[in-house]
C-alpha cells in the first residue's frame, strides 16, 4: 500500500484523494489555526510536509469548472490522515472540513473512504484516533467506522476541555 498509486474517490463532483501533493503545507497549517482545530496548531512549513510526507493523507477536493483541473490548483475543503505502518496499525487524526461545507454528507462520505481502505489492509490488526467531542465525534465514529471507545477522560467544563474519548476498532 505505501508504494501504491495515489487512490480517488468522486461524490457529486468532489474529489477525495491520497494524493500527498494535493495538500501543501500552507494549506494543512491554515487548517491547524482554525477553531475547528482546535487541539491543533500551526507548525513550521518544513515541520508540516515532514506530517504530510510520513502519512497517508485524505485531502478533499471542491467541483471544479477548469477544463484542466489539478489537484495542486485546487484549494482543498477537507483532510484527514492516517498515521500507519500499511499493514498491522493506523492512527487516523487531523479530521477537518471546511464550516462551509459541512452538512453536505462530505465529511460521512470521506470518513467511509477512509474506513475502506482501512478494510483493505488485510493484516490490520487495530486502528485508533483520540477525539475530544464527546457528544457528536464518539457516535458518529461509531456509526461510520464501527469504532468503540476504550477509554474516555474527563477534564475541564469549557466546551473543548470535556474530555477525551480513545476509540478503536479491530482489524
Amino acid at each position: 500500500m505505501a508504494s501504491s498509486s495515489p487512490r480517488e474517490w468522486q461524490k457529486d463532483s468532489y474529489t477525495l484523494t491520497t494524493s500527498p501533493t494535493a495538500i501543501t503545507p500552507e494549506v494543512l497549517n491554515s487548517f491547524f489555526a482554525t477553531p475547528e482545530m482546535y487541539w491543533a496548531h500551526a507548525l513550521p512549513a518544513s515541520a508540516t510536509q515532514s506530517l504530510i510526507s510520513n502519512s497517508l493523507n485524505f485531502t478533499l477536493l471542491p467541483p471544479t469548472f477548469s477544463s484542466s483541473p489539478s489537484p495542486a490548483s485546487q484549494e482543498p475543503i477537507g483532510y484527514a490522515r492516517l498515521i500507519t505502518d500499511y499493514t498491522t496499525f493506523a492512527y487516523l487524526t487531523d479530521v477537518y472540513m471546511s464550516p462551509i461545507h459541512q452538512g453536505k454528507g462530505l465529511g460521512k462520505w470521506m470518513i467511509r473512504c477512509i474506513s475502506e481502505v482501512l478494510d483493505e489492509m488485510p493484516h490490520l490488526r487495530r486502528s485508533m484516533l483520540v477525539t475530544g467531542d464527546l457528544d457528536v465525534s464518539v457516535p458518529f465514529y461509531e456509526k461510520v467506522m464501527g469504532m468503540h471507545c476504550i477509554g474516555e477522560k474527563m477534564e475541564g467544563e469549557t466546551k473543548h476541555d470535556r474530555g477525551l474519548a480513545v476509540m478503536t476498532r479491530v482489524g
